[in-house]
């Protein structure tokens, strides 16, 4: 993100802010930032302060999935997706780490975009 920023600051003055979510919303609105790719990075960076929280909250670190008791895992779950039933932490897993793969192939686009346009 802080890519797009300054690549497109001299066009758009009002893309820098301390907010991650608002330079999502920003660059999205000055269309630096396809909407699917705003949705994209805004659930990435959602689901990794959510994380990064709560661990830092309750966990020792590092926090190691496999000795945490079950009653912490089903906490986190619960944390994470409050209006989710029957939400397993094998599942929460997998749906962070698609969360996360998705923001790593969108940013890595953004990237690739960047440098193709340094070439020329």
């Amino acid at each position: 993100l802080h890519f797009l920023v300054l690549k497109n600051a001299h066009k758009h003055k009002k893309l820098f802010h301390p907010s991650l979510k608002d330079t999502i919303a920003a660059l999205k609105q000055a269309k630096c930032l396809s909407a699917k790719d705003a949705k994209t990075l805004t659930a990435a960076g959602d689901m990794a302060v959510a994380v990064q929280g709560f661990l830092r909250l309750t966990s020792e670190n590092p926090f190691q999935p496999e000795k945490a008791p079950e009653g912490f895992k089903k906490q986190l779950v619960e944390s994470l997706f409050p209006n989710v039933k029957q939400c397993s932490f094998a599942r929460v897993s997998r749906d962070i780490d698609t969360i996360f793969k998705e923001s790593d192939k969108t940013c890595r686009a953004i990237l690739a975009t960047g440098k193709k346009a340094n070439k020329q």
